[in-house]
This record gives C-alpha cells, sequence and structure tokens, in this order.
C-alpha cells in the first residue's frame, strides 16, 4: 500500500490537468487579491483627502473597516472574483484528478492493479489521493490570494462594533474565533474550503462506479452544489434567515450559518463517497 501512495501522490500532483486547475483557480484568486488592495487603495485616498479638509471630523480612521481579516477572499462577500471562484470551486477539485479513477476503470488499470496488490490496497490510496489533491487544488489559490492582499492590507484585528463590515452575525459558525483569535479563523476558512474540494472530488469519484460518461461525473457535484445555492436562496427568503449552502457558509456572508449545518454536509458527504466506495469497490466483479 505504501508504495500505490507513493504512486497516486505522484500521478496526482505531476499531471496536467491538476496544474490546470489550480492556475486557472489562481488567476481568480489573484484577481479578488488586485480588486481588494485596488478598493482599499482608493478608500484610502478618499479618507485623506477628506482627513485634510475636515481634520476635526474625522478624528477615527475606522481601522477595523480596511483589515485583511475582512478583505481576502475567504471573508468578503462583495467581491465578484472570490464570488466566482466560490461558485467554480467544485468544478476546480472534481477535474484536477477525480478523472484519474473513471479513466482506469475504462481502461482495465483498476483490474491490473487489484490482481497484483488486492482490491484495499488500491481504492484506500485512491480514495485518500483524490481527497487530498481536491483539497490541494482550491487551497493553493486561497493562500495566494491571502499572502496578496496581506501585502497591502493590514491585519488589523476585526471589532465586533463594526460587523457589518465583517460578514460576521452574531450568530455565524466561528463569530467568537473571527473575532478573539483571526487567524485561526482564516486556518478554518482554508480548512472548511479544502473540506469541502476533497468531498467534491470523493463524491465523483464514487460516482465512477455507476455513470459511464466522464463529463457527467465531473459535472454532477458541481451542479448538486449549484442546486443546494439555488435553494438556500429560496430557504432563505421564504423559512429562514439561515444559510444552507455549503459554497456560501464557507465564505463570508450577512446570512447565519451553523456549525451542525457544515457538520451535517461533511458527514453526509463523507459517508456516500467513503461507503460508495467501500461497499462497490469490495463486491464489484472487475475480473
Amino acid at each position: 500500500m505504501k508504495n500505490l501512495f507513493k504512486i497516486e501522490f505522484r500521478k496526482a500532483f505531476d499531471n496536467p490537468r491538476f496544474w490546470t486547475a489550480v492556475s486557472a483557480a489562481t488567476v481568480i484568486a489573484v484577481l479578488s487579491a488586485i480588486s481588494a488592495i485596488s478598493m482599499y487603495t482608493r478608500e484610502q485616498q478618499i479618507m485623506g483627502r477628506l482627513i485634510l479638509a475636515s481634520p476635526d471630523n474625522y478624528m477615527n480612521p475606522d481601522l477595523p473597516i480596511y483589515s485583511l481579516f475582512n478583505r481576502w477572499m475567504g471573508q468578503t462577500y462583495n467581491n465578484m472574483a472570490a464570488s466566482l471562484f466560490y461558485l467554480l470551486l467544485p468544478a476546480f477539485a472534481v477535474y484536477s484528478y477525480s478523472w484519474s479513477f473513471f479513466d482506469e476503470r475504462q481502461s482495465g488499470y483498476e483490474r491490473n492493479v487489484i490482481v497484483r496488490a488486492g482490491r484495499w490496497n488500491y481504492f484506500i490510496p485512491k480514495y485518500t489521493v483524490v481527497f487530498i489533491s481536491g483539497a490541494v487544488t482550491v487551497i493553493i489559490p486561497m493562500i495566494a490570494n491571502l499572502l496578496l492582499v496581506s501585502s497591502v492590507l493590514p491585519a488589523v484585528r476585526p471589532d465586533v462594533y463594526y460587523d457589518i463590515y465583517n460578514g460576521m452575525s452574531s450568530g455565524n459558525m466561528g463569530v467568537e474565533l473571527f473575532y478573539e483569535h483571526p487567524w485561526l479563523f482564516v486556518l478554518l476558512r482554508l480548512g472548511m474550503a479544502g473540506v469541502c474540494g476533497g468531498l467534491c472530488a470523493a463524491l465523483a469519484m464514487a460516482l465512477s462506479f455507476f455513470i459511464h460518461n466522464r463529463f457527467e461525473v465531473l459535472l454532477i457535484p458541481f451542479i448538486l452544489l449549484l442546486l443546494i445555492q439555488y435553494s438556500s436562496g429560496m430557504f432563505q427568503a421564504y423559512i429562514a434567515q439561515l444559510e444552507i449552502s455549503p459554497l456560501a457558509f464557507i465564505h463570508g456572508g450577512m446570512a447565519q450559518s451553523r456549525t451542525g449545518i457544515a457538520l451535517a454536509y461533511a458527514s453526509l458527504f463523507l459517508v456516500i463517497s467513503f461507503g460508495v466506495t467501500v461497499w462497490r469497490g469490495g463486491k464489484d466483479d472487475v475480473f
């Protein structure tokens, strides 16, 4: 199994599709950073002119408004490029390496490895690396965005009195961490996005047991999360002001999110993807 892990990691991170997905996502993340920096620069110029014109009326510089912690792509909720990144997150995660299991089933590679190494020595490394590749695909661009934004915007600790600028209402998931330990909250945002990407990739792998069209395998997780996103808007409008879309609550926003909802999604996707892999991987006749 150790050797198969090495092979899977090499196949995952040394292939053009992985780097294509990472590159495309990073371009969007960089555009988000440029937008945030440009907005910050304009705001500082305007504030400077106001202070010069009327210094007595602008004694409070409102520093928590212009903070890294509410302007990087993991928290800002009014940045078009950041919204596009989260919208396409499932597609990036799935495209990077999930296709490999589908191709290996079609080509007969799966059969050859199972004959030589056994079922679980094939499926466990495959599932694990597919998950990791999906997570890494979305985390790398987010880190690039964080580094770019932090090179210009100050890491001013968020202030609860400026909550309207932070996209964090009092009932939001992790709100205490955001205000008391913002760097830990940044890690939480990265982890949530990584888990979402990894589970989308793993779900696409599980779908390969049932679907015989490559494009359907790649698109179904993306379409599923889009449908949940659309349903979330209706849910908030007619039932409750709760965010039920994973693509939204792993990002910043004013709608309230709940830890229980996030854990329920993560558990459901994990049970489905890993359960199908164990069930079908253990019983399918590959010979």
